[in-house]
């Protein structure tokens, strides 16, 4: 329960007036049975007209007033009940709200490397459903729980006032219930947690399908789809189904138990009537208070089970909050004026397995740099060490001849920009895709014409109103591609990096983005690329092959060399003269 510690603290006054008007419920809960009980046996039951207790008043008179009393009690009791309810949905709330937004800002801070090994169903169910247990315990349980003990407390000391031995017969059996239900739902545990993490596993294969539609419906997979949903849905619906059997079981045999009290009771209460032991209103008072004691106990057991499952979702989010955020202060700020420089880098995912080896180049600022090579040569992890979401494990990366390692992340990627391959919209208007708050409409405007963009965005009907659906799902690829790069241009970044995200755009297209972008001054552009066209008017071409430099140079350089750049210009050459002639 450590992950909660700082809450209950941050809460501890609101959770002190839970547990005060808690207390009073309890109270006043208990006080109507003992009122009932004075009008049987000191009205009802008076021998005369007069009723000493009240100074000789009629008993009509006595039971009017028990009558205000009794209404009385109930109307404070309602009001209790209400302050209670809307306290424990404020403390709810605001622990739950606190969290959430602790959770959310954790993880926007976590490095890159934890969302590509993380499930992100599994970290979605985390995050919902984990955090709603805990919402309900400070809503509801921790009161009940408060609620258990202090009525069962205070109702087993008047009991045992009215009458020793009817007292203990009347609690024989609440130490069987409250130990079966605490062996119980300790043992259901791994059942609860089971169906988590079957409905994890259900959330995460409905969230694959949705991103994934366009391959299901191009593949024309949608019975496989729903073949696999249903398998986990089946999965998911059996594990319950089986925890909501026992559960029922649980609540048949001990409501079998509860009620075999209460007759126990009732029938050993009327003779002690009859042998002038108690009276009537005591009978009735033990009886109540046997309800009001049995059910909160039977409940107290299921509580003190789930605060068990509170305290293991507590340490499911807390494994979340222990993830070490990304240092991105950490270094010095610096304004990137001049050359990057890779000295002998090599790098790896920390198993081993080098993906990039002795990488050794210059970029001139403001020069054009084409990235190529093989696909799984170590493209996109190049471009990634200089945004700093991979640091490298060996050499150095150099900007204007300090260790990029000096520069605090922050710093870096406010001044280098990067466009990916497969580009994430947002479900906004085109416009809120690119627009921020330190961008003007015409530095909208501007880049998305560098994209080659604008003119088709002015062809929908909501122009740059257009929403764009999920994801950019209504747009083509290439559409979406440029619409990324008007984003990325559109905050003037000193450095911009094209991770492959010409690659959805026809070759004319991809040529007049080319120009376009060679007419932006003092901006150093670095393109991964498989289209040689895409690399030809680069300043310098570096060609990796299995995280190596095979090839460095001008486009004129490497088609003299004859090596694999050549070979590449020549098929593609091929590909292009046999579709012309076809």
């Amino acid at each position: 329960m450590e992950f909660l510690k700082k809450y209950i603290k941050r809460y501890l006054s609101r959770i002190i007036l839970m547990v005060i008007l808690t207390i009073l419920v309890a109270i006043f809960t208990l006080l109507t049975p003992i009122i009932f009980s004075f009008i049987i046996d000191n009205i009802l039951q008076s021998p005369s007209n007069n009723i000493e207790i009240f100074g000789g008043i009629s008993q009509k008179d006595g039971l009017i007033y028990s009558a205000i009393i009794v209404v009385a009690i109930n109307l404070l009791l309602a009001l209790f009940y209400y302050l209670r309810g809307k306290n424990n949905a404020i403390l709810g709330d605001s622990v739950v709200l606190d969290i959430r937004n602790d959770l959310y800002h954790h993880i926007q801070l976590l490095p890159y490397d934890f969302f590509v090994k993380s499930d992100s169903g599994e970290l979605i169910q985390k995050c919902t459903n984990d955090v709603d247990m805990i919402q309900r315990v400070f809503s509801n349980q921790l009161s009940e729980m408060v609620y258990c003990i202090m009525i069962a407390g205070c109702a087993m000391c008047y009991l045992f006032y009215l009458n020793f031995n009817l007292a203990l017969l009347a609690f024989v059996s609440i130490p069987i219930i409250f130990v079966f239900a605490i062996v119980f739902f300790t043992k259901m545990q791994k059942r609860f947690l089971a169906s988590d993490d079957a409905d994890a596993r259900l959330v995460s294969k409905l969230q694959e399908a949705i991103n994934g539609v366009r391959v299901v419906k191009a593949f024309n997979n949608e019975k496989y789809e729903i073949e696999q949903f249903d398998k986990r849905n089946s999965e998911y619906r059996e594990i319950t189904f089986k925890m909501i059997k026992l559960l029922g079981l649980y609540y048949s045999v001990s409501d079998l138990l509860v009620y075999a009290q209460i007759i126990l009771v009732v029938i050993f209460g009327i003779f002690a009537v009859l042998n002038h032991q108690i009276t009537i209103g005591d009978l009735l008072i033990f009886i109540t208070y046997e309800t009001n004691i049995l059910y909160p106990i039977r409940q107290l057991g299921r509580i003190i089970a789930d605060i068990g499952k509170v305290s293991v979702s507590a340490a499911r989010l807390k494994e979340i909050m222990d993830q070490p955020i990304e240092d991105q202060t950490t270094g010095i700020d610096h304004n990137i004026t001049n050359d990057i420089v890779f000295d002998n880098v090599s790098f790896d995912y920390g198993n081993g397995i080098k993906v990039l080896q002795n990488i050794s180049f210059n970029i001139k600022q403001g020069s054009v740099v084409a990235i190529m090579g093989t696909t799984g040569s170590g493209k996109s992890s190049l471009v990634h060490l200089l945004t700093r979401l991979y640091d490298c494990t060996s050499g150095k990366i150099l900007i204007d001849g300090i260790d990029i390692k000096n520069i605090n992340r922050k710093s870096l990627r406010k001044q280098i920009g990067i466009v990916l391959q497969e580009p994430y919209l947002y479900s906004k208007s085109i416009y809120d895709n690119i627009i921020t708050s330190d961008i003007s409409d015409n530095d909208v405007y501007e880049s998305c014409k560098i994209a080659c963009v604008h003119d088709v965005i002015l062809s929908f009907k909501e122009k740059y109103k257009t929403l764009v659906g999920e994801k950019g799902v209504t747009l083509s690829g290439g559409q979406k591609q440029r619409i990324a790069i008007a984003r990325t241009l559109a905050r003037n970044f000193k450095v911009v990096i094209f991770d492959d995200s010409l690659s959805a755009v026809d070759t004319k297209t991809d040529k007049d983005i080319q120009e376009n972008l060679s007419k932006l001054k003092g901006i150093t552009k670095i393109i991964v690329c498989q289209r040689v066209n895409s690399a030809a008017n680069a300043d310098l071409i570096v060609m990796l092959d299995k995280g190596k430099i095979c090839e460095i140079g001008k486009h004129d350089d490497l088609i003299k060399a004859n090596g694999l750049y050549a070979k590449l210009y020549d098929l593609q050459n091929k590909v292009v003269g046999g579709l012309t002639n076809v």
